[in-house]
């Protein structure tokens, strides 16, 4: 399968269908997820011009600028989340930016916007997205070598990826096996559907995209250490400082919280513990 075979499915999803195309790409780090997805809106959409405006256009980082962005994109437009995990991680889904992500996606699905959900990982997509909205889910799983999976739409089913299935019947892998080797394991997935071969992105876009990336991915708005893995200690710090028991801060208080909220909340005298 090539990426005009992919377009095909794209563009029948959404014009045939009448969905919107949200689509999770994940794989290892410089694998070419970004290259990937770009060359598809590229072919889809590119009719000359500004490289750079085209591709500030069409690629968002975080919350603040991937809602604007959606919402000036014409019918059957794109965008690319180069890092969803910023907006869609399932760690933070209880995040008031991320709720409310979740919302203005149904709002905008009127659009039949194609969404790239760039991550490293398929399973620490939010549920909301992971199970109820990605159409289709596509693993670069080698340089310029990919393998699609559709869900199971059987409204009985609650693993509509098979991953329990897979689990059991796909022996260990490498990332150091042969890209045939790799394949032939993911196609024995129930969830398969089939497999891309794509090259590398022009000079002139590639450097243009890294320079893009650099920039957006160094910014002070993108610098956030700690944002993920500091939030549940952060939280029972503040709670303890206001008077909470170690038993009901450990027990009781909503495990994963960023810092801001609980210290807002705090502020205004809202309850952090469950149950109160």
């Amino acid at each position: 399968m090539n990426l005009k075979r992919l377009i095909k499915a794209i563009d029948y999803i959404r014009k045939e269908k009448g969905y919107d195309c949200p689509i999770a790409v994940t794989g290892p780090e410089q694998v070419g997820k970004s290259t990937m997805t770009i060359q598809v809106v590229r072919s889809m959409l590119y009719d000359g011009g500004d490289i750079e405006k085209f591709l500030e256009k069409h690629l968002a980082y975080v919350n603040s600028e991937l809602e604007p962005k959606m919402i000036g994109l014409e019918k059957h437009g794109a965008i690319i989340g180069d890092e969803a995990i910023r907006w869609a991680y399932r760690r933070n889904w209880m995040t008031r930016e991320n709720k409310e992500m979740g919302i203005f996606w149904r709002q905008i699905g009127f659009k039949r916007l194609l969404a790239f959900f760039n991550l490293p990982v398929f399973w620490e997509l939010d549920n909301l997205y992971r199970n109820g909205r990605v159409k289709l889910w596509v693993h670069v799983f080698a340089k310029g070598h990919a393998a699609v999976f559709q869900p199971n739409v059987n409204a009985f089913s609650n693993d509509p990826w098979s991953q329990k299935e897979v689990l059991k019947s796909i022996v260990s892998m490498s990332q150091f096996d042969p890209w045939e080797k790799q394949l032939a394991a993911y196609s024995k997935c129930a969830a398969f559907f089939d497999h891309i071969e794509f090259g590398t992105l022009p000079d002139k876009w590639f450097e243009i995209y890294s320079k893009i990336s650099e920039e957006r991915k160094t910014s002070k708005e993108n610098m956030t250490p700690n944002k993920v893995m500091d939030q549940r200690d952060s939280a029972m710090y503040w709670l303890h400082e206001e008077g909470y028991t170690e038993q009901r801060i450990g027990e009781r208080v909503v495990p994963i919280m960023p810092t801001r909220t609980v210290h807002d909340c705090i502020k205004r005298g809202d309850s952090l513990v469950s149950g109160d």
